[in-house]
């Protein structure tokens, strides 16, 4: 029952797959205990944003003395990565005993005739158990996929519910428009949960609101007109809003101070129910203190390496924007790895205009694009300066090779290029020159 085996066990049930519903979880939980009916809860689901946004209110919460376990997902490089107490991964010895409870809780369920859980539910069950042994004052959840039919959506009510900026992803499971999406994501609202919502362009918001007021949700809505930047570089952002004094993010990009802005307010929500306090110095340092791995994250500056894992259209948009807002007129080096069920087109469309040179790579999954078909998609553009890699460290070795100390290079895609960029380097050790 070590860790090696409990991966082992984790990695066979990949044929279980992506089966949406919530009566396996329910099962499962219940052979458990019940374990998630012992904690209190802020759910957030959305398309992009959300890891970053529960980065914030972690940051926030621990501040304040709290007990915060952050549940989110995918990982970059281990499974511990998606289970955490303040701000610590759960341990190899600890995740290795708790795949092997619920082991044998599925393996009770199966005896009754229950259907197998999928891997995501059984990590979830892993959470909960994880979160109720440790006694949390609170719980960070993260929707895996969609909302409604999310493992995570089996918690009886949250204390806050939020919803993110919602775009085009996972269509095949979760609609084919956005406002299908949306109506997909609105399941996780609970009957008089207080709903912090990221403002959402067309119809998807009215969908949103409806479900909200059937549900008797209070609704917030931030004002993004308020904001007002004070200043924004590749060190960092201040900014003051509505009539707050002024706030400070390390997390870079301007879509970062919005998300900042929803986990002010889910804080503010969660501190007028009376039940937790959070005052204003907590939220500054908080915001100031947060950390979200991968996401337009510097790893070296002589010359700057970059990584970000923008793996849909609108994530891309967002990191070429803060891109040329950071790097007025200077041209990119991109190394782009894509998986073959994104709008990889799009993707490329973003970037080039740019692009100095783009370098594209096979993310490491069965999913991928392959990297001479990303390539040859972007020579059709009338684009000449790519070149396709056997692997992500050839191609870092490669763009070394050629940049002065003011390039910028840029790695980004999916999250399993971003993960392998980090095991790259050594842990903490960010020199260009000393890749592992």
């Amino acid at each position: 029952m070590n860790y090696n085996n409990a991966l082992i066990y984790l990695e066979g049930l990949g044929n279980f797959g992506i089966k949406p519903g919530l009566q396996r979880m329910h099962n499962l939980l219940q052979e458990m205990g019940d374990p998630h009916k012992k904690l209190r809860y802020i759910h957030v689901t959305g398309t992009n944003g959300k890891g970053s946004t529960i980065a914030f209110i972690n940051s926030i919460l621990t501040e304040a003395g709290y007990r915060v376990g952050v549940y989110t997902s995918p990982h970059l490089n281990t499974w511990n990565e998606r289970i955490k107490l303040n701000n610590n991964y759960i341990t190899d010895e600890e995740f290795a005993r708790l795949v092997f409870f619920v082991k044998d809780a599925v393996d009770k369920m199966i005896e009754k005739g229950y259907e197998h859980p999928t891997v995501f539910e059984i990590i979830t069950a892993i959470a909960f158990q994880f979160f109720s042994e440790n006694c949390c004052d609170i719980v960070l959840l993260e929707v895996g996929l969609g909302g409604e039919f999310d493992a995570t959506n089996v918690i009886d009510a949250a204390e806050v519910s939020i919803i993110t900026k919602i775009s085009m992803d996972h269509s095949e499971y979760l609609g084919r428009t956005i406002e299908d999406i949306a109506r997909t994501k609105s399941g996780i609202l609970k009957k008089g949960t207080t709903l912090v919502l990221y403002p959402q362009d067309g119809h998807s918001e009215n969908i949103i609101i409806e479900k909200a007021t059937k549900n008797q949700c209070k609704v917030i809505i931030p004002d993004f007109a308020q904001i007002k930047i004070n200043k924004m570089s590749i060190k960092g952002t201040s900014y003051r809003y509505s009539c707050y004094e002024e706030f400070n993010i390390s997390l870079l990009g301007e879509h970062q101070i919005f998300n900042s802005i929803v986990a002010l307010h889910a804080c503010i929500a969660l501190d007028q129910q009376g039940i937790f306090r959070i005052n204003l110095n907590h939220i500054k340092q908080g915001l100031m203190k947060a950390h979200w791995s991968g996401r337009i994250e510097v790893l070296n500056d002589k010359p700057y390496i970059i990584m970000d894992g923008a793996h849909n259209e609108d994530g891309v948009f967002s990191l070429v924007k803060a891109l040329k807002a950071y790097f007025p007129n200077k041209n990119i080096n991109f190394i782009f790895g894509v998986l073959k069920d994104k709008d990889y087109l799009k993707m490329t469309q973003y970037i080039l205009p740019i692009a100095k040179f783009v370098s594209t790579v096979s993310p490491l999954s069965d999913r991928s694009l392959s990297a001479a078909m990303l390539a040859d998609i972007i020579h059709k553009q009338n684009f000449d300066n790519v070149k396709n890699f056997e692997n992500l460290k050839e191609a870092l070795h490669w763009n070394l090779s050629q940049s002065e100390e003011d390039a910028i290079i840029c790695i980004m895609g999916s999250l399993y290029v971003v993960g392998e960029a980090k095991q790259l380097y050594q842990k903490g050790d960010y020199n260009a020159t000393e890749l592992v």
